[in-house]
């Protein structure tokens, strides 16, 4: 067992992909944090986890709330005495138009849970992270953060930051063993996807979209599973904020990487 009695948060692990981050790390003999706003979502994951070596705790969580995201870090060290990863995978995009007309509630929320909920979870951990000096850092990117993306400029920009926010913090806390990393998931089935897929504003604002599940264009969220699974049991703090996909985190590829040659993005 690769992971075995490690602390780890898991947020949006009331389903899809961090539902299935939730399982195989327990499966791999982790202690999970179940973090989301729903908390029947949460002891539906436990249920799937429930023959696993590991262990799961279900803390019904608002991301975007400074009080929830401490509560959430005080009741996982409470349980267990320490917090050695924290999976930031609670993501919205829901706000679809141009930005003449898109709703700016809308907007703003995609930005508040992408940006503000990942700033807010790492700032609640990182506290007991430093003091035990080790920890593992894990924000998820997605579609925009690296290009355009017309009528989904808020998820884009607020993907976009978090490449800079990963770059920031990396540098800060390298010093205390904590390694920090952006990893991209893939296009993943969920039902923020499918919103995407099926709505009426995600046929016309996104087409190149419609298609994708009848196609077979969506990737496992396994996938996604076994990445982070790889960041927080073998990536080395030598690759401290990066983004990363679906490399495996061999010797070769350590040199690889270091010396430029991979393809990997090293955020500067």
């Amino acid at each position: 067992m690769r992971l075995k009695d490690q602390v780890v948060i898991v947020t949006g692990a009331g389903s899809a992909i961090g539902r299935c981050m939730a399982v195989k790390l327990a499966a791999e003999g982790a202690r999970v944090a179940l973090v989301a706003r729903t908390e029947a979502d949460l002891h539906e994951t436990a249920e799937l986890a429930a023959h696993a070596p590991g262990e799961t705790l279900v803390v019904p969580t608002e991301v975007t709330r400074a009080d929830d995201t401490q509560r959430m870090a005080r009741v996982t060290v409470e349980r267990w005495g320490r917090i050695d990863g924290l999976i930031n995978n609670a993501g919205s995009f829901y706000a679809l138009g141009p930005v003449a007309e898109v709703d700016a509630e809308k907007w703003w929320g995609d930005v508040t849970v992408n940006q503000l909920g990942t700033f807010l979870c790492c700032q609640a951990v990182l506290p007991t992270m430093v003091a035990q000096q080790s920890g593992c850092l894990i924000a998820l990117s997605g579609g925009g953060a690296g290009n355009p993306l017309p009528y989904g400029s808020g998820y884009a920009s607020s993907k976009c930051a978090l490449f800079r926010f990963t770059e920031c913090l990396a540098h800060e806390v390298r010093e205390h063993n904590i390694r920090v990393f952006l990893m991209s998931p893939g296009f993943v089935r969920s039902r923020l996807t499918e919103y995407h897929v099926y709505s009426e504003e995600g046929k016309k604002y996104l087409p190149t979209m419609q298609g994708s599940f009848e196609q077979g264009k969506d990737a496992p969220a396994d996938i996604a599973a076994e990445r982070a699974i790889h960041l927080l049991a073998d990536a080395p703090l030598e690759l401290t904020g990066r983004q990363v996909g679906d490399e495996a985190f061999s010797s070769e590829f350590v040199q690889q990487t270091l010396s430029g040659d991979s393809g990997l993005m090293r955020i500067r």
